[in-house]
């Protein structure tokens, strides 16, 4: 009777071994084929990935005063200074500057925004080269629009100045 028992208990675990490693070969060709197949969809999932946004797209929540906040596009920011995990966001509106921060760093903030229209100028600055339109390397001064003058805050040199043009 034990060896009855035995040769029993072997086919069921012959039958569980064979079918984990089925499941186990599967998961790993599936995840093979997701690690190395970013762009295509699975034939699997029966809905596509979606696309992602375009830059211009993108809304960004800043902060103004105590729980009130304001949403910008790329094209409405002009400035960003860095103070360590808290960015000073500076939105062109109406010809007026209107100040508001973000909790990010500088470079998590850059890697969101458009590479075409901001150009990171030091350490603690970038700028939106696409309505940059003067500005005094002795003063720190940076104009945009023809109506918006930002004095910096930290001091940049003045390579930075003739290499945009002003």
């Amino acid at each position: 009777m034990k060896s009855y028992q035995s040769e029993a208990d072997n086919k069921n675990n012959a039958g569980l071994d064979l079918t984990n490693s089925k499941e186990s070969q599967f998961f790993k060709k599936q995840t093979l084929y997701t690690l190395h197949n970013h762009s295509q969809v699975h034939t699997n999932s029966p809905t596509p990935i979606s696309q992602v946004p375009q830059y211009s797209d993108n809304l960004f929540r800043l902060f103004v005063k105590h729980f009130e906040y304001v949403y910008a596009r790329p094209y409405d920011i002009i400035m960003i200074e860095s103070c360590d995990h808290l960015v000073k966001v500076y939105v062109g509106v109406d010809g007026k500057a209107k100040l508001t921060m973000r909790h990010n760093t500088l470079k998590d903030f850059l890697s969101q925004l458009p590479q075409t229209y901001f150009l990171r100028i030091g350490r603690f600055c970038a700028i939106n080269i696409q309505r940059l339109t003067g500005g005094n390397c002795n003063n720190q001064v940076f104009e945009f629009d023809f109506k918006i003058s930002i004095k910096l805050k930290h001091s940049v040199s003045h390579t930075v100045f003739s290499n945009l043009g002003i």
